[in-house]
């Protein structure tokens, strides 16, 4: 009788053991961080006439968690650029809109003229991408 109360007493203790180790130490499967991706990763305008020119591109969210694009800045005040929307789920994309407009230089240049776009988001392994502009600008 006294074995079979310690046989017992050791299988409560085994499965309240248990159940204390899972809720503490349970394995949950890792949901990934958000990744950006931008398409295309460069873009050149070609010739254009000193006017204003525009062009979009794709931002993809590759992770499992929302992206936030928290910034986006240019080199220049000639170029603009904006995101759509600013959270991206997971799979998801919006649209990056970029202007160029020449005559927003401090000076009137023909030629060719290179151009960033900085994208700045909550991906932990690339918070900032580049985007490299250039066209060709031209009188006319």
């Amino acid at each position: 009788m006294t074995k079979m109360i310690i046989f017992l007493s050791l299988v409560s203790m085994s499965i309240i053991g248990g159940a204390i180790f899972y809720q503490y130490f349970k394995l949950e499967s890792p949901v990934s961080p958000p990744v950006i991706e931008i398409i295309p990763a460069s873009y050149d305008f070609g010739d254009i006439p000193y006017k204003k020119v525009e062009t979009t591109f794709k931002i993809k969210n590759l992770g499992g968690e929302n992206l936030e694009i928290l910034g986006v800045s240019t080199s220049c005040g000639c170029t603009k650029a904006y995101a759509k929307e600013n959270i991206i789920p997971p799979g998801g994309e919006t649209e990056l809109i970029v202007t160029f407009d020449p005559n927003l230089m401090d000076y009137k240049v023909v030629g060719k003229v290179f151009r960033a776009v900085f994208v700045s988001s909550n991906d932990p392994l690339n918070e900032e991408v580049r985007i490299d502009i250039t066209a060709n600008v031209v009188e006319g």
